[in-house]
């Protein structure tokens, strides 16, 4: 059975991981444009937050010329839990 403590902490997670989208994408919006960030966004969204550039990253990109969608190429995904959390041997 799931707690009141541990919904909370899961929808403070939530709230956490919604307010880093919403920076993430702000900024690329507005160091790019706004067909990147939307881009950038729906990229954003598949990946896992454990897994999401830095703002520092970004920046860098910027600097550098980059296109920000490439960090999110690059950085891969983490393992998709099988049972009992275990990483997935399916490929």
């Amino acid at each position: 059975m799931v707690t009141w403590d541990e919904i909370k902490v899961a929808l403070h997670q939530e709230g956490r991981e919604e307010e880093a989208t919403r920076k993430l994408v702000e900024f690329v919006a507005l160091f790019w444009d706004e067909a990147t960030g939307q881009a950038f966004e729906a990229r954003l969204e598949k990946k896992d937050a454990r897994v999401w550039p830095a703002l520092r990253d970004l920046r860098a990109a910027y600097e550098e010329g980059r296109d920000p969608c490439a960090l999110l190429d690059a950085s891969g995904t983490l393992p998709t839990p099988g049972v009992n959390d275990r990483p997935s041997t399916v490929t």
